[in-house]
């Protein structure tokens, strides 16, 4: 029996590495009979060498019979075991394998689930000095790589990397004792896995973590000789650790040095390799990052010849093809002096093919709908605008309704520009109505879904729960960034088609989810004025009792706002010289963006009665961090014309409207003057004094009383916040990051805001809490953002460091002017207040300039 055993794995090895057939033939047909023959005590060694048969040839020949049927073997192969620990523990962790694999085959989140409970079945009976020990970590590690694809959980990735880690430290202790059966792949496969890792799931990672991946990723690739079979793919895992740092630190020697390792790995990979797809793949993306770095035509002709190729290679997947596609239209239009009109109509067909079809993930149809769009610019606007409204439209509806989660908010920076675009397209088509709805829809993803009692999704949870529970799950299986069925897919889609159109059946239902934006919903508002910087072009769209475009100067480009918000930024925290600077600023603000849209709107002085009018500003991209109320130039500014709101978007405008009790406002003042690390704020107990002065009974909590606990605790219950203290602004590695800073090292991060539906007024006096990670301007992920998000009707916040002292006279005027019965005159009040402080200070903006209301 024992020598039939052999001869099995003897024929699977055979298998693996000639690819003959018979070989896995004949040890399927052993296997058989071994099962059938097997006496008692060798029953679940025998149901597992057959489960291991069929597993292999699923690998090879992938037929889901093969991995039903392994998966059954290894289940009986448990029961059989009851009495074997050690061999019920390997069979749980075959299991755990199998899982992840159907869940790779089927698109299952269950499977990944079940493969975790498996996994740790195994480790519970495995001795930490056990040889097996590091193959289970790594198993436990790749489910949780597996569960943060579909959920999108840093801390599952974190797990991971911890598992691996710990798989790594076994590995070194077996060497250490000189366990000459160790599979030194397997270790060299931990290396490189735990690599991918670490450049995953991050807008932006730390050089310290990069130097980490890359000593990972070159130990694999040492570890192995070049004609081992694994050597390829540690050899493209290590080109993707170079992409990553290079698009990190813009080395070009990261970027050559990914090149060469691709090159080689996709030189040593068989054309009948079903990593030979992928392979391809990872060298069309850094041919496309080359490109971008040096448009020369030797790039542009390769990119293209490497798409015929993946196009020809026996297992390349449709989504695979799609992206080589992908990158092949933009290696045209970026060295469009080198390409000809025949390779872009070329390759707009072929874009064509797959945005017509919903057999690829969500994100990646977006990516091809998008470029499919800028190729249809190439003849005409009119052309281009159906298509950005459909990459738009995929994009906004597709994104799940859950907390948000990294990989969730780097799904969204991946598309950063793209409303703003399309929006650009639009004017250019004579067509401002669809610009605003472009606007609308695609910027704000996160904040639209979420804010509001009236959002529709809610709204449809309150009146019909079923239906709106059953419109999610399907929105959200099509929105999964894993490869599923694409017939399953194109299934889904037609469904989800037949549910908005059944929702829309409802009574009072008729605009759910209608690309339309409807100028009456936010009719009773102060004009509205939209302000869109765009690659294709720069305009101002106002509504009032309908849409004007206003063009801006030609110089109002990404490039220029980067610099003017860049200036300011540095100004914020420089000596008094820097004052100059932030007053440059200002005046380029004034002439190139404000002025043109206050001389449209007839604004063309100060008010002769002194009642001023209100201007909601509604800015895209980078320009959301830019003062706009306080531009100015030679006597002639914003805040002596103008009231100044800002809004992320024109639905956040759209509140419940609350009638709130007779009797003073509910008001808590949080002051922690103190927190680890940080210079201690001298004036905070000064301001929150003043506040509590100013905002009769209001809850005072100062230095040790302000908890995260207590601090959440009061928020549920107050119509008023005041916060003074300090506050840390998201980082650019986690967008959803920063917060204000609590006693005690504790934080009150913008995902631990309470929903308030009475909230009236945050005010918000610490620094940056209105300057989100510059990947994710047009979501509003910033502090301010959150207690919008939370339900404030009215936020202040603050776009650059300010000053302790200075802070204390903002807060001080503010709650002078404010009246307390009416807080939706916030605005009114924090006008009236800097244009005090600025009185007081008329050569140095910095005092002032910083603050911003959010209505």
């Amino acid at each position: 029996m024992q020598t039939r055993l052999v001869q099995i794995a003897q024929l699977i090895a055979g298998y693996e590495a000639t690819g003959i057939g018979g070989f896995i033939s004949r040890a399927e047909r052993l296997s058989r009979n071994l099962e059938r023959e097997a006496p008692p005590y060798l029953a679940a060694t025998a149901v597992a060498m057959r489960g291991t048969v069929l597993w292999t040839r699923f690998e090879h020949a992938r037929k889901p019979a093969d991995l039903e049927e392994a998966i059954a073997c290894f289940e009986r192969s448990v029961v059989l075991a009851d009495f074997d620990a050690d061999a019920r523990a390997s069979a749980h962790a075959e299991l755990a394998a199998l899982a992840r694999l159907r869940w790779e085959t089927h698109g299952g989140a269950e499977d990944i689930e079940t493969g975790l409970e498996h996994i740790e079945k195994a480790l519970d009976a495995t001795d930490r000095s056990a040889q097996n020990y590091s193959g289970r970590q790594v198993k436990k590690a790749s489910l949780l790589e597996a569960r943060y694809l579909v959920l999108g959980d840093r801390d599952d990735l974190d797990a991971a990397a911890l598992n691996y880690e710990r798989a790594l430290a076994a590995s070194m202790s077996l060497l250490g004792l000189g366990a000459a059966s160790y599979d030194v792949a397997m270790k060299a496969g931990t290396h490189s896995n735990l690599a991918l890792l670490l450049v995953t799931g991050q807008a932006a990672i730390p050089r310290p973590q990069l130097d980490k991946a890359l000593r990972h990723a070159e130990t694999a690739v040492g570890m192995v000789p070049e004609r081992h079979r694994l050597h390829a793919r540690f050899l493209s895992n290590l080109s993707q650790v170079r992409l990553r740092r290079y698009e990190e630190t813009r080395e070009l020697g990261e970027l050559q040095a990914a090149l060469r390792a691709c090159e080689d790995a996709v030189a040593a990979t068989r054309a009948g390799d079903a990593a030979a797809p992928i392979r391809n793949l990872c060298l069309a993306r850094i041919l496309d990052a080359r490109l971008r770095h040096d448009p020369h035509p030797l790039y542009v002709d390769r990119q293209v010849r490497l798409t015929r190729r993946i196009q020809t290679l026996p297992r390349s997947s449709e989504s695979v093809v799609a992206q080589a596609t992908l990158l092949e239209a933009k290696a045209l239009r970026t060295g469009s002096e080198f390409a000809s009109s025949r390779q872009f109509a070329s390759a707009e067909r072929r874009l064509e093919r797959f945005a017509r079809r919903w057999r690829l993930p969500a994100d990646l149809q977006t990516a091809v709908l998008e470029e499919w769009a800028h190729l249809a610019l190439r003849r005409s606007p009119q052309q281009a605008l159906p298509r950005f409204e459909q990459a738009v439209e995929r994009l906004s509806v597709l994104v799940p309704r859950r907390a948000v989660s990294l990989d969730e908010i780097q799904l969204l920076a991946d598309f950063r520009g793209l409303a703003g675009d399309a929006a650009a397209c639009a004017v250019k088509a004579g067509r401002p109505d669809r610009a605003v709805a472009l606007l609308e829809r695609g910027r704000g993803v996160l904040l639209t879904r979420q804010l509001g009692i009236d959002h529709p999704l809610r709204r449809l949870a309150r009146d019909h729960p079923r239906v709106a529970a059953e419109f999610e799950r399907t929105r959200d299986r099509l929105n999964t960034r894993r490869p599923s069925d694409p017939k399953e897919r194109e299934r889904l889609a037609r469904e989800f088609g037949v549910m908005i159109t059944e929702v829309r059946a409802l009574g009072g239902y008729a605009d759910f989810f209608d690309f339309d934006f409807d100028l009456r919903q936010v009719a009773d508002r102060a004009p509205l004025v939209w302000l869109n910087v765009s690659q294709l072009g720069s305009h101002a769209i106002i509504a009032r009792d309908g849409f004007e475009v206003v063009e801006l100067a030609e110089s109002v480009d990404e490039r220029t706002v980067r610099s003017a918000v860049v200036k300011l930024q540095r100004a914020a925290v420089g000596g008094p010289d820097q004052a100059r600077v932030t007053e440059s600023v200002l005046e380029w603000i004034w002439s190139n963006l404000t002025a043109p849209v206050l001389r449209r709107l007839g604004i063309d002085g100060p008010p002769p009665d002194g009642r001023y009018p209100t201007v909601c500003w509604i800015p895209t991209g980078l320009a959301t961090q830019l003062p706009l109320h306080a531009a100015g130039r030679d006597g002639e500014a914003v805040i002596d014309r103008v009231v100044s709101t800002y809004a992320p978007t024109a639905m956040s405008l759209r509140e419940k409207t609350t009638t709130r009790p007779d009797g003073p406002v509910r008001a808590v003042v949080v002051s922690v003057a103190s927190h680890d690390g940080l210079p201690r704020l001298k004036a905070a107990e000064k301001e929150a004094a003043a506040v509590a002065g100013r905002v009769p009974g209001a809850e005072v909590l100062k230095d040790g009383e302000a908890t995260a606990a207590t601090v959440r605790a009061a928020l549920r219950n107050a119509e008023l916040a005041h916060f003074t203290c300090h506050a840390e602004a998201p980082d650019h590695a986690d967008p959803g990051s920063g917060g204000l800073m609590l006693h005690g090292g504790e934080r009150l991060s913008p995902r631990d805001v309470p929903v308030s539906e009475s909230a009236l007024l945050a005010f918000l006096s610490a620094c940056r809490t209105s300057q989100p990670a510059i990947e994710m301007v047009d979501e509003s992920l910033h502090t301010a953002g959150a207690f919008k998000l939370a339900g404030y009707r009215n936020v202040i916040g603050t776009l650059w460091p300010i000053r302790d002292r200075q802070a204390v006279e903002v807060a001080d005027a503010f709650y002078g002017h404010l009246d307390h019965e009416r807080p939706q005159t916030s605005a009114e009040a924090l006008h009236q207040a800097l244009r005090e402080i600025r009185s007081r200070t008329p050569k140095d903006a910095r005092a002032w300039a910083g603050y911003v209301h959010f209505g």
